[in-house]
């Protein structure tokens, strides 16, 4: 399957390759010369290209001696610069692929999914006081209006306290 769930074509054409990740048709023919793999045919697969892309880019400049100079001043040179460059197209080109392919998915909506689960989730635990409020009266002999009015109170309670918790590190952006 393609990225967009279609049967697999044969590959990518340079200039569809090149559109994908932000170059022109002629700079994919000098990476292809630089040894991005190729399928049969000449087409490019996205993936592997693009993770040829990101591993080789940074060699190739290294290899002519451009990366990481720097100005007299300490400032970026103008080579340092276009490397970067290069490096964010590469990384936005991914992030494009994986939203194509259904992997990534906006913050908004993401969002939008843990606050609906999270009321869903305080909706059933405050249900749950009402619900085994009866069985637990009959079991114990308790009065059912103070033992439904205690879990309700204990259960509010406790999703009080668990509001106030910081949400775990990995939700901070």
């Amino acid at each position: 399957m393609d990225l967009f769930g279609k049967p697999d074509k044969v590959g990518l054409t340079q200039a569809e390759f090149g559109r994908r990740i932000g170059v022109s048709q002629q700079r994919v023919g000098q990476l292809i010369k630089l040894g991005m793999p190729v399928l049969a045919g000449g087409k490019i697969d996205a993936e592997a290209g693009a993770a040829w892309v990101s591993e080789n880019l940074d060699v190739e400049r290294r290899a002519r001696g451009r990366s990481g100079v720097r100005g007299t001043d300490g400032s970026s040179s103008l080579a340092e610069a276009r490397r970067v460059h290069e490096v964010v197209k590469t990384e936005r080109a991914k992030l494009k692929l994986q939203t194509e392919a259904g992997e990534l998915i906006p913050r908004s909506a993401a969002a939008a999914a843990a606050f609906t689960w999270g009321r869903a989730v305080r909706d059933a635990w405050t249900g749950w006081a009402s619900r085994i409020a009866p069985a637990l009266a009959a079991e114990s002999g308790a009065d059912l209006a103070a033992l439904a009015a205690s879990l309700d109170r204990s259960v509010r309670q406790h999703l009080e306290d668990l509001a106030d918790l910081p949400p775990p590190e990995q939700f901070h952006a």
